[in-house]
């Protein structure tokens, strides 16, 4: 049987059943019965001229709220092999430990919501970015983030005793 290259809504409503599992692109790209991963990542784009009969924010936000639900299914089933759940473990420990400790960096990299990162927007007192130079962003880059809340602190403070 030939893959679907076609746009169709059911095709991409599996589509997002497959995500909603915690089954990636390219995994389902990788099916016999489905489109490869480019011609899916192309369904997603904005330009028109790649898929002309497709209207592009529908089938580029239904594919991202399936992505939503399958990091959370992803999480879920890591807590699953790190309790050692029958049926969700290699029963390798140290194989464990690397599906864990792999899964864990491709959420965070896939998703704000699962990354240890913390961003941090200097603002003035109207709540715009604070427009700094070039040398005093490379100084403010060099500072820790205990540092730059002292530094704040300390100009806080001498502005409400001026």
């Amino acid at each position: 049987m030939a893959r679907p290259t076609l746009y169709t809504p059911e095709v991409v409503e599996r589509v997002c059943e497959y995500l909603c599992q915690g089954i990636t692109l390219e995994e389902i790209g990788r099916m016999d019965d489905m489109p490869s991963a480019n011609t899916l990542h192309d369904w997603k784009s904005p330009n028109p001229s790649i898929k002309p009969n497709i209207v592009p924010d529908s089938v580029a936000s239904d594919i991202a709220r399936a992505r939503d639900v399958g990091y959370d299914v992803i999480a879920s089933r890591l807590r699953l092999v790190a309790a050692g759940i029958e049926g969700h473990t290699s029963n390798d420990v140290q194989r464990d430990k690397l599906i864990i400790e792999t899964d864990l960096k491709l959420l965070a990299k896939w998703t704000k919501k699962y990354s240890d990162s913390i961003n941090q927007r200097i603002t003035d007192g109207d709540g715009q970015p604070l427009k700094v130079n070039d040398a005093t962003q490379a100084v403010l880059a060099l500072l820790t983030t205990e540092q730059l809340e002292k530094a704040l602190a300390d100009v806080t403070n001498k502005a409400e005793s001026v």
